[in-house]
């Protein structure tokens, strides 16, 4: 499962990088981090952009 995971990512990760290359749209990135009660420590991040729809 694991393998399967990555190996999306993966591929997902070059569609968008060829989306980005080909429109030249400005992306905009946030993050946020937190700790749960039980102490574990959490990050995300989100990217913003719009398209031509």
């Amino acid at each position: 499962m694991t393998k399967l995971c990555y190996d999306i990512y993966v591929d997902e990760k070059v569609v968008l990088k060829n989306y980005f290359k080909e429109s030249k749209q400005r992306v905009s990135f946030t993050t946020d981090s937190w700790t749960s009660q039980q102490r574990v420590s959490f990050m995300s991040l989100t990217a913003h952009y719009s398209n031509k729809n």
